[in-house]
């Protein structure tokens, strides 16, 4: 099985989009959100992956297809620089099969330095995903903080 992380150009916009949402149903479970007059769900910083240099989006592909996608940014709660897991989704069917472990040590691989994980609030499943993913890729060298939702800081230096 071959994970690899590609870039999402303009022209996959959509493609992403429609993904999204599939994505935004599925926090719905946590987050509580409503559906627009077009019945789907909005995201407020969707265009900034493609207008703001500091917004890096994405695809997780497995074997050459689409399993899901990272969002990455530098907008933080806590820290002052470095990058940010903004979004990430893997699809159902290739949940637990690592892929979504790997894709993201893959990330943190992209660059070095500071960052920042804050698991969809109220998620169990995505605090127990994200706690040993970077357990395991910093050897338990990380910093969990409360704010107004759980906050994970690591270097991946």
């Amino acid at each position: 099985m071959e994970v690899k992380l590609d870039k999402i150009s303009l022209e996959e916009k959509q493609r992403l989009m429609n993904i999204f949402q599939l994505y935004m149903y599925e926090i719905t479970r946590y987050l509580p959100m409503k559906l627009d007059d077009k019945g789907l769900y909005h995201y407020d910083y969707f265009d900034n992956y493609w207008t703001d240099p500091t917004y890096e989006p994405f695809f997780i592909k497995v074997d050459g297809e689409v399993a899901g996608f990272v969002l990455i940014n530098e907008h933080f709660h806590i820290l002052k620089s470095g990058k940010n897991i903004s979004e990430f989704f893997i699809l159902q069917e290739y949940k637990r099969r690592k892929v979504g472990s790997i894709a993201a040590k893959m990330a943190f691989d992209l660059y070095k330095g500071p960052w920042e994980v804050r698991p969809v609030p109220k998620s169990d499943e995505a605090h127990i995903f994200w706690t040993k993913v970077i357990n395991e890729y910093t050897n338990g060298h990380y910093n969990v903080e409360h704010t107004d939702r759980e906050v994970i800081t690591f270097n991946s230096k």
